[in-house]
């Protein structure tokens, strides 16, 4: 299972780039965690999963897009959403 960088609670979001590729090293955050530190959200991408492949568990799973500060455009959308 997949956790959160910062209290180990399952997690359900993974930091990507505008183009919704994940940024390595992977970090993964809970929903309680996934927007602290700057991270930002696309007002538009709360249902929009992204499939990680999760070792411990020997299969893909869905997580939602968080994005580094600045990484968003001028109105606050992903690539997918201008």
């Amino acid at each position: 299972m997949l956790f959160c960088e910062n209290c180990h609670q399952a997690a359900t979001h993974v930091l990507v780039d505008y183009r919704h590729n994940i940024i390595e090293p992977f970090e993964f955050y809970c929903s309680k965690h996934a927007f602290n530190d700057g991270r930002e959200e696309c007002p538009c991408c709360y249902t929009f999963a992204i499939e990680v492949y999760d070792e411990t568990i020997d299969k893909y799973i869905e997580l939602l897009p968080t994005y580094p500060l600045g990484t968003l455009d001028y109105e606050g959308c992903c690539c997918q959403h201008p």
